[in-house]
């Protein structure tokens, strides 16, 4: 059976990381894809703003430790944008009402048919499916006790 595939937003990440109001349900989901209950992506430009994120806030341990999760999930797939690829994100952003970074991020959910992980309202305007962690879960049976 081919499993869901789904792209990671930043935010996602950055919830549990810094111990924010969702921790809860984006670490759920984390383990959810450790469990490899998806086909899951995330952006290298994801990866980079999050450790950009974490060095300035001198979370550097929680960094290392973070990447090595990372690394270790074989279910998450780090997508690497190429130059051709970000010169047609920058004229697609745009067209579709976004800017670079979240345009990055709608690029590659379509090049990979993934559904979109994120908190982020922006992407409503489009014509991307953006589904919460939570309601990922629920749709998928799974309760919330994974903390």
């Amino acid at each position: 059976m081919e499993r869901e595939k789904i792209l990671i937003d930043t935010n996602v990440f950055v919830e549990f990381l810094l111990k924010q109001e969702r921790a809860i349900e984006s670490l759920n989901l984390m383990v959810m894809v450790e469990e490899k209950k998806f086909e899951a992506f995330v952006t290298g430009f994801s990866l980079h703003t999050i450790e950009v994120i974490l060095d300035r806030n001198k979370k550097h341990v929680l960094l290392e430790q973070f990447l090595k999760r990372v690394t270790n999930a074989q279910a998450l797939t780090v997508y690497q944008t190429t130059l051709q690829e970000e010169r047609e994100i920058a004229l697609l952003a745009p067209q579709v009402g976004l800017d670079f970074d979240d345009g990055l991020q709608y690029f590659v959910t379509k090049a990979v048919g993934a559904s979109f992980v994120s908190f982020d309202h922006d992407f409503d305007k489009t014509d991307l499916k953006r589904i919460e962690p939570d309601a990922l879960m629920q749709n998928h049976g799974e309760s919330q006790s994974f903390s």
